[in-house]
């Protein structure tokens, strides 16, 4: 199902709507096909118990909601994005998958949730912050409506570490200047937005692989 009677900002919903025939393929090739590792890394972090729900924030065309399905086949997933493009591929997908009775999809703004407090077991994203203006509002929603102890995972494209030289000016000077024009997106450091909205960091992680750009995984718990 997608829900879409809650606003939306019209830029960022003109921007992915544009994109959204050629989302999937364009970011495949952009990351070599690793984005797919890496969705994979958040939904395993999850570790979910029975019957929980969780939250994709950025689900986009629905890639790592529809890996959470099938994983944890027992949790309810829900799904929110700017963009009714990208939410009606996903839509499709799921429909060809015949998990629909476990994703719930809402074309909603992230900084104005349209949920209750504490109604979240866990939140991820993969590539779904980066183009948010208001970071800070954004992950003010996200810590409102996890619930206390509840788990976030986070995989977003960062700067890569000095220990890797060459990947690092490439990252620099080619990819995130790209990314920029494209997508309107930017590097993210999740752990410094973590920690200034005090949720525990228990662990990050940096993928060293095919991708051009970079990308880092956190994993935090959510206190109140």
């Amino acid at each position: 199902k997608v829900i879409t009677n809650y606003p939306m900002k019209i830029n960022t919903r003109r921007l992915y709507d544009k994109r959204a025939p050629t989302y999937d393929l364009v970011h495949h090739l952009q990351t070599l096909w690793a984005d797919d590792n890496h969705r994979a890394n958040v939904v395993d972090s999850l570790n979910t118990r029975e019957n929980s729900v969780v939250l994709d924030v950025g689900t986009g065309t629905g890639l790592t909601a529809i890996m959470a399905a099938k994983k944890y086949s027992n949790s309810l997933i829900i799904g929110v994005d700017y963009s009714n493009k990208m939410l009606e591929k996903a839509k499709l997908k799921i429909k060809k998958e015949s998990i629909d009775d476990r994703i719930y999809l809402i074309c909603a703004d992230i900084t104005k949730l349209p949920f209750k407090s504490d109604s979240f077991d866990y939140i991820i994203s993969a590539y779904g912050l980066g183009g948010v203006k208001s970071i800070d509002k954004a992950m003010e929603e996200i810590k409102r409506i996890g619930k206390l102890n509840g788990k976030v995972v986070f995989a977003e494209m960062s700067e890569t570490p000095n220990k890797y030289p060459i990947k690092r000016i490439i990252h620099k000077h080619i990819v995130e200047p790209w990314i920029r024009f494209y997508w309107n997106f930017r590097d993210l450091d999740l752990i410094k937005l973590l920690e200034r909205h005090k949720i525990i960091v228990e662990y990050q992680k940096f993928f060293n692989n095919r991708i051009l750009g970079s990308t880092t995984l956190v994993k935090g718990e959510i206190i109140k």
